[in-house]
């Protein structure tokens, strides 16, 4: 029961933090298109991505880390805690160091490569103030992040987050309002707030971890796999930072294309938050029932766990189908210096968007059970067939040719990932993934050919957001009805455990 308490605290409060990130986001993304321009706009959008891009250094520390703590945090073994948090501690050090001296590299070259009208010195104080923060938290702050994520109070994090988050969108807000000229004070504050929450974090571990010894010997070998799951942060990052860095470069794109596929990107980034802080919460509560070594439990409650993140997709994918031209075209309503409506690119992403959260639990069960090697295998073939498709989509499609290329990726990782979990794993094959899959899938496409014909004639913000209300109202009550009928003993356990978490929650604040 604490487990389940302690998912939902880290699922509310993520998804907290998405809703005030991606609304206020939207909101100074509006305003830096208006004040300063697409092209100023793509140039912060590649530099996020370029970072996300560098973060490969990493390694695959963070999560091979967070699996060697599991069994220590079950068995309380604080000495090994300690030994396995001075060697993590030691390991990003390093990393930290290197993705500095990477930054810098990148700064340079990238500012010699990039399409754009914009002067050399915005380019490379976006870059270096985009990337400062990056290289302070792995050198300095990610040990105390692991430490918080491995107690599986990462709905901490979130709160910080939150805070900071919050007071650098609002400053940037006042800023652009108050008529503040210089595109570099965008990122500036960006910057500061992500240095104040690494110095919160640390504050808060500091203060409630009295156990920590820094002096411990430290434990490398426990931290296994991470070759294994450098793979995955590879490909990750190549999935996620190379369309919109080939857009910036192409001579047919630019950062002024990169700016709308940003803004499209920007859309569903919202909502694969919104869905991974849902997805994602579980994820270590999984480890330690894996580690309990009862493989029937574990199934029964990765089948629950998967049957919520298909509500859960198909509720979000449904309304974001019907409902991001109408906003698209409110959105960047008198914005002239590039056309940002195409209804290819949103098509795209809609796919993209549902095949990547499909396998989120089967993927979260290979890596919690530290199958390493196995998804190793995956990511290799997913990377390869990532680079080749992109390369050669773009130079025959261009963007569509590139946004093609990430669709065959996830389509890959999606189908293997789901078979290996459910065929291989856990030995029960595929059907009883297809009996979640179906219904959810039948009603979505139905619901979502439907409700165009509802949402062609918003053209302001309050159509838009009565008739998002209303519509996700009723996608909500007939995708739960649905599964009442089609999946009633798998849903009904859910619906109790979060009647009793509700129930029981006044309780927990008080004590």
């Amino acid at each position: 029961m604490q487990k389940s308490k302690t998912t939902m605290l880290n699922a509310i409060s993520a998804l907290m933090l998405t809703m005030i990130n991606g609304v206020l986001g939207l909101v100074v993304t509006r305003l830096v298109l208006s004040t300063f321009g697409s092209e100023f706009n793509g140039l912060n959008s590649v530099a996020t991505q370029l970072i996300n891009m560098m973060l490969i250094v990493e390694g695959g520390f963070t999560i091979a880390t967070n699996v060697a703590l599991l069994k220590p945090y079950v068995n309380r073994d604080f000495e090994e805690i300690n030994r396995i948090i001075v060697a993590t501690s030691n390991i990003f050090k390093k990393i930290g160091l290197v993705f500095f001296c990477v930054g810098i590299i990148v700064t340079i070259f990238y500012g010699f490569l990039v399409k754009t009208t914009l002067n050399d010195t915005i380019i490379f104080l976006v870059l270096i103030m985009t990337f400062l923060p990056a290289a302070i938290n792995l050198y300095y702050t990610m040990k105390y992040r692991i430490l918080i994520q491995a107690e599986q109070k990462e709905y901490i994090i979130s709160l910080i987050t939150v805070l900071t988050i919050t007071a650098g969108h609002i400053i940037n807000i006042s800023l652009i309002y108050g008529n503040f000229s210089a595109m570099w004070g965008v990122r500036l504050v960006v910057m500061i707030c992500s240095l104040v929450n690494s110095t919160l974090i640390v504050i808060y571990c500091k203060k409630k971890y009295k156990f920590l010894d820094f002096s411990a010997k430290p434990n490398y070998s426990s931290i296994k796999g991470t070759k294994d799951v450098f793979i995955q942060k590879i490909t990750g990052a190549i999935y996620s930072t190379l369309p919109i860095i080939f857009i910036s470069l192409a001579s047919a794109g630019g950062t002024a294309l990169a700016s709308v596929y940003a803004v499209y990107n920007s859309v569903f980034l919202l909502v694969k938050s919104m869905l991974y802080a849902i997805t994602n919460a579980p994820r270590l509560g999984m480890g330690q029932t894996i580690v309990e070594n009862d493989d029937e439990k574990t199934y029964k409650i990765f089948i629950q766990y998967e049957l919520v993140s298909i509500i859960i997709l198909f509720l979000f994918m449904i309304s974001a189908s019907t409902l991001i031209m109408p906003f698209i075209s409110i959105y960047t309503k008198n914005i002239y210096d590039v056309n940002y409506v195409d209804y290819n690119i949103a098509a795209f992403l809609i796919a993209i968007t549902l095949l990547e959260i499909l396998h989120i639990p089967s993927g979260h069960i290979i890596n919690m059970s530290g199958n390493f090697k196995i998804s190793k295998k995956f990511q290799i073939i997913a990377c390869i067939l990532l680079i080749v498709s992109i390369l050669f989509g773009s130079i025959m499609k261009g963007i569509y040719g590139i946004l093609f290329g990430v669709f065959l990726t996830a389509l890959f990782l999606a189908i293997i990932e789901i078979y290996y979990t459910h065929c291989v794993y856990f030995k029960k094959g595929i059907m009883n993934y297809w009996k979640l899959l179906w219904p959810n899938l039948f009603i979505g496409i139905c619901l979502s050919i439907l409700e165009l014909k509802f949402t062609k004639g918003i053209n302001n913000y309050i159509q838009f957001l009565v008739n998002g209300t209303l519509l996700t109202s009723i996608n909500f009550l007939l995708i739960i009805i649905t599964n009442f009928i089609f999946n009633r003993s798998i849903i009904n356990p859910i619906i109790l455990k979060i009647i009793s978490f509700f129930g029981n929650f006044p309780k927990k604040i008080r004590t």
